[in-house]
């Protein structure tokens, strides 16, 4: 009986949930409005695509407070858009998150053949369409040594190439 009563009394999320919930969705609208190129892959309407759009271009403003605020509003009513804009966002976490993986992977080679040149044989077995004459010609120069511009203009060129071989 008393599960009956509680179950009577719940009135729906509460206003902390509602205010989270809220939060979330004026995140959400920063965040699209700070990646503007993601519009068009978006299934919303056409008044909080404009507004997205005018937001985007707005400085940091009460009025931008306001703008944010009732575009999530009208964002809370349309819960297909809310959809279409989290998959936009998880899509753009993805593809950052690979870049992130290159990126590690890239340096971990290029600190591996500074360290020790026996390992291009490694490298290269793992990255395939890695121009073995360059790279081995930019750890030549590197070790020759000389001004440290230099050295460090060789290494960003060593980790350009390998992480062009690692995306290829």
């Amino acid at each position: 009986m008393a599960d009956e009563e509680l179950d009577s009394l719940y009135d729906g999320p509460s206003r902390s949930q509602l205010k989270r919930e809220h939060q979330a969705l004026q995140d959400a609208i920063k965040q699209l409005a700070e990646q503007v190129s993601l519009l068009p892959q978006i299934d919303c309407s056409e008044s909080l695509r404009d507004g997205v759009e005018l937001l985007s271009r707005m400085k940091p403003s009460s009025a931008r407070n306001r703008q944010v605020r009732h575009l999530s509003k009208l964002l809370a009513k349309d819960p297909q858009a809310q959809a279409s804009i989290e998959q936009a966002m998880h899509q753009l976490a993805l593809q950052a998150q690979a870049r992130n993986q290159v990126q590690h992977r890239a340096e971990y080679w290029r600190d591996n053949l500074l360290e020790n040149n026996d390992r291009l044989q490694e490298c290269v077995d793992e990255l395939p369409r890695l121009e073995i004459q360059r790279t081995r010609q930019l750890l030549r120069d590197i070790a020759r040594g000389g001004p440290q511009q230099r050295q460090t203009r060789l290494r960003r060129e060593l980790f350009r190439l390998l992480r062009d071989a690692i995306d290829s």
